[in-house]
């Protein structure tokens, strides 16, 4: 192999290498995981792929709501009932918070992932 190749095939490399971990930071925050309430009360909710949400506890885990991402921006959650409540959230790797659609927007709830 001539040492031109060799460059070559080095300088695709790092270039696929560049490439793949910019992908794998590009994309964008997943709802799907476990989530705990920042309050008091501390609950742990697991939001799933299938558009529920889950109450987790030691003693059984219950379904409490379900779920629609509306605008990119829009949390819709449904109860039981069927009310639905719009929320705006804000979402990073590990954080998750949740506003009232007001002026000012009121925090109604804050959590962090657990998994």
């Amino acid at each position: 192999m001539t040492a031109r190749f060799i460059r070559i095939l080095l300088l695709l490399g790092v270039v696929v290498a560049v490439t793949w971990v910019a992908a794998r930071h590009a994309r964008p925050p997943s709802l799907t995981g476990v989530w705990r309430d920042q309050s008091p009360a501390a609950l742990l909710y697991e939001f799933r792929d299938d558009g529920s949400v889950w109450l987790v506890r030691e003693d059984g885990n219950r379904p409490i709501f379900n779920y629609q991402l509306k605008d990119g921006d829009q949390l819709v959650l449904y109860d039981g009932m069927g009310r639905r409540r719009e929320l705006l959230i804000d979402l990073t790797a590990d954080r998750l918070v949740l506003r009232e659609q007001r002026d000012p927007p009121a925090i109604f709830g804050e959590f962090r992932r657990e998994r």
